[in-house]
């Protein structure tokens, strides 16, 4: 089958599943193409960009099926491909969000929305989108070890590392990290372009994401797929992937962040556990081949 996989993330979540969706359709003999939109679907809604987002996506009408990941682009999809001559399903991390109003019933016209745990998909199916299934993402991991990943970032082997997504650490906290563990680096992720954010999440020692986290983190997944535990804030994010002191460490508003990353990065046994729980939490719970079983299972090749 021949498959379209849009996006408007190239760095980010939907960048990293996008990629990994691709490797696991084309190791099994789809042909996918990988098309980044973010120059062509802004994320503002209506009128005349709109209409030339429905003009864009129509070019797809061609293929086999069209994946849309995150709910901007599946506006566009829906725009597009509402008559129903197009299979296109979604997938998204995050709960149906208010803006726009009518975003619920257009996407009604996707054959099928994957979420990856049940809470988004039950409010997804409060609002009617009876074809929402939950079913954990293909994983993406670096074909790189950490210490090869360090390397080719300039780093130093041994210095601790924590890496930020979507946190600025404050003054205070980066006070905190110094004052207990001086030898040790804690950067944001943008920082680091234009490297690849998957090398960046396998040189690290530790993962935090940071406040505004919405109900799923793939680049959460993709640490604990590379073995590095996670720090994040309480909530739904949280409840999926962090299981205490095994696979990472949950913080509240209250909380000193710097305190917490400084705390992991010097348990180096504790850390080294965390590792291994939470690579064997990947492979227990999202095998890369059940989002395939399922996909070629209701969309058979003609």
């Amino acid at each position: 089958m021949r498959i379209a996989i849009l996006t408007r993330d190239a760095r980010g979540e939907f960048g990293l599943l996008a990629r990994a969706l691709a490797g696991v359709l084309v190791r099994n003999k789809h042909e996918a193409v990988l098309e980044l939109a973010s120059d062509w679907i802004p994320a503002k809604y209506g009128g005349e960009v709109d209409r030339q987002v429905t003009m864009r996506v129509g070019c797809f009408a061609g293929f086999d099926h069209v994946f849309a990941l995150g709910y901007r682009v599946a506006l566009g999809c829906a725009q597009a491909f509402g008559d129903g001559k197009t299979p296109w399903s979604a997938l998204v991390l995050s709960e149906l969000p208010a803006d726009p109003p009518e975003l619920a019933r257009l996407m009604g016209s996707a054959r099928q929305i994957y979420s990856p745990t049940s809470i988004i998909t039950e409010g997804l199916r409060r609002k009617r989108l009876r074809q929402t299934f939950t079913l954990a993402p293909p994983t993406l991991r670096s074909e790189l070890t950490s210490a090869e990943a360090r390397q080719l970032l300039g780093f130093e082997p041994d210095f601790p590392l924590a890496v930020s997504f979507g946190q600025t650490p404050s003054e205070e906290d980066r006070k905190a990290l110094e004052y207990r563990l001086p030898e040790a680096q804690w950067l944001e992720a943008d920082s680091l372009a234009p490297h690849d954010p998957l090398h960046i999440i396998t040189a690290a020692d530790l993962v935090v994401l940071g406040p505004k986290v919405g109900d799923f983190s793939y680049v959460g997944l993709c640490a604990l797929a590379a073995g590095v535990p996670l720090l994040a804030p309480n909530g739904n994010c949280a409840d999926a992937l962090i299981e205490p002191r095994m696979t990472g460490q949950t913080y509240g508003p209250n909380d000193s962040v710097g305190d917490l990353v400084a705390g992991l990065l010097q348990l180096d046994l504790l850390r080294e556990s965390m590792r291994g729980s939470a690579r064997l939490k990947v492979e227990s719970e999202y095998d890369p081949d059940d989002f395939l079983r399922h996909f070629d299972a209701n969309f058979p090749a003609n």
